[in-house]
């Protein structure tokens, strides 16, 4: 394919330069004993690589795992609810970035919520959910590869996606500003941070994923 095509172009690349470094370096330290031919990647660089060639395969299906990002896990706040001190406080204890906003029932979803744009409302102010601006996420089928998934990602159009195999139906529902059809099936959203995660082939983690201390992480790592 294409991709593998492009792919095996910037090992061949990636293989020469190494090439040419480690000649380099054999020419300044003549002591080191090391072989000029030598290209061997190091660890971080093959699963690298492996999980590049394997994005075109995967679907974003096999991205959603229980408990966390499928449907019946995933955190949302509906319409009719107020952004007073409870609900606020709430937010900040799930630890989003973004939420799913739905009206009356879960799959009449109507958009998602940015939270660092909701940092200067006032809870004493109350102000309904319904009055706020609201994005599209991202439609995708079950099958759709993690290649495509990251190209429609890099539009900077939402870096959120559902995960539906009625993709059509609710965008034809958000078009004609009607409701979600009642039949419709949400299996989970992904981001573009579980697409990355796949690309490098780990996890990545940020404060509110890992709960321990800096002291712990250092007794962790044998510090």
């Amino acid at each position: 394919t294409e991709l593998r095509r492009q792919l095996s172009g910037v090992l061949e690349q990636t293989r020469a330069e190494k090439s040419q470094a480690n000649k380099r370096t054999s020419e300044r330290k003549p002591e080191s004993g090391r072989d000029d031919a030598e290209t061997d990647f190091s660890e971080d660089e093959v699963t690298i690589l492996t999980a590049v060639f394997s994005l075109q395969s995967k679907r974003v299906v096999h991205l959603l795992e229980p408990g966390r990002n499928d449907w019946p896990n995933i955190r949302m706040i509906g319409t009719h609810e107020k952004m007073e001190l409870s609900l606020m406080q709430l937010i900040t204890q799930w630890g989003v970035s973004r939420l799913p906003i739905y009206s009356e029932r879960k799959n009449n979803i109507r958009g998602i919520l940015l939270i660092k744009e909701q940092l200067v409302l006032d809870p004493d102010d109350k102000v309904p959910v319904a009055s706020l601006r609201l994005r599209r996420p991202c439609l995708m089928d079950p099958s759709t590869s993690m290649f495509d998934a990251l190209n429609v990602f890099q539009t900077g159009h939402s870096h959120m996606a559902l995960i539906t195999p009625h993709a059509t139906e609710i965008a034809a529902a958000w078009n004609a500003g009607t409701e979600v059809p009642e039949h419709v099936t949400i299996l989970g959203i992904c981001t573009i941070e579980d697409v990355i995660e796949e690309l490098i082939g780990e996890e990545v983690l940020d404060e509110t994923d890992n709960p321990s201390t800096p002291g712990e992480q250092l007794a962790a790592q044998g510090g």
